[in-house]
């Protein structure tokens, strides 16, 4: 794991739970989100029990909604303290649903000698790999422990999020961005990403009249606000963790005889919700939601900062 973030997760448990999952309208959905699309990804493969593994299980939050419906989870973490929040949060499960749980305390590159011979339907891994220095320990863990017709489920920072965002961690240098936007174009030609302006108009245009937006207002009047601001810098908090694109990602699965079967755009929003001006976080949450009725289309990844594949064996 990256040096930079393991206090975070090791020290501010509760608080990284809080910041992904929190319910305030000033705050971006981005746990309730990822956590639907795993969920209803997993309802989709089968409605019988499945052997689950949750590799950087956080708090729980995914673990115990797959508890619910009957799963068995294997919940992965290496900090004793999001572990600890998970045991509490089960013990309000019923005695038959927390019996399907069971813990591992371990980092990714040791995981693999506390699961040796176990075989699993599903092995998710979300919002932990691009805090890895590379990827391999994860992709051969499901190269090994990933049943012949099994799915995992991993999300990654995307790249080509650079295209978009009006952020002071946007990538300045202009052969990087292009070649970007050469691979932005196998995924939506139709979308003109090179100006962030003329980009929200396209947008205006394809959800206004698919989307009814909270409290009545429908999407070019967010659109509008949102693009008001659009020059103005808003302060963020560091972004940790590597970022990728989905054809990185594919070239680097081949050694491990793995594919992406599905691509979903999680985490739409063109700037973070975190401003102090509320108004402004309102704005930008009410746009996540309305954007995120499109997190299966291709050109979600576009617009959204993380994105979610699903893996198979080749």
């Amino acid at each position: 794991m990256l040096e930079e973030s393991k206090s975070y997760f090791e020290e501010l448990a509760s608080r990284w739970v809080e910041d992904a999952y929190s319910s305030s309208r000033e705050k971006l959905p981005i746990g309730e989100q990822r956590l639907e699309c795993v969920v209803d990804i997993i309802d989709k493969i089968s409605n019988h029990s499945l052997n689950i593994l949750d590799i950087g299980c956080g708090g729980g939050q995914i673990t115990k909604a797959l508890l619910m419906r009957g799963h068995k989870v294997t919940a992965v973490d290496r900090s004793l303290q999001m572990l600890a929040l998970l045991e509490n949060e089960s013990q309000e499960l019923p005695e038959n649903v927390r019996s399907n749980l069971k813990t591992i305390q371990s980092c990714a590159t040791s995981l693999e000698e506390k699961i040796v011979n176990n075989q699993y339907d599903i092995i998710i891994c979300i919002g932990m790999i691009y805090y890895l220095e590379n990827e391999n320990s994860i992709y051969k863990i499901i190269q090994k422990h990933l049943k012949a017709n099994g799915t995992a489920i991993i999300t990654f920072r995307n790249k080509l999020f650079n295209l978009v965002q009006n952020s002071k961690h946007q990538i300045q240098n202009p052969n990087e961005l292009f070649d970007l936007y050469q691979q932005s174009h196998s995924i939506e030609k139709a979308i003109d990403i090179l100006s962030f302006k003329n980009y929200l108009t396209v947008l205006k245009e394809k959800i206004d009249d698919a989307l009814v937006m909270l409290d009545g207002d429908i999407a070019s009047s967010t659109v509008d606000a949102l693009e008001e601001k659009a020059e103005n810098e808003i302060e963020v908090k560091k972004i940790l963790g590597r970022q990728h694109t989905p054809k990185q990602i594919n070239d680097d699965l081949k050694q491990f005889k793995l594919n992406i079967s599905k691509l979903y755009g999680i985490q739409p929003h063109f700037m973070l919700a975190n401003h102090e001006n509320k108004v402004i976080n309102k704005c930008l949450q009410t746009l996540s939601i309305a954007l995120w009725q499109l997190h299966d289309a291709p050109s979600s990844l576009l617009w959204s900062s993380h994105f979610l594949v699903e893996l198979k064996h080749s």
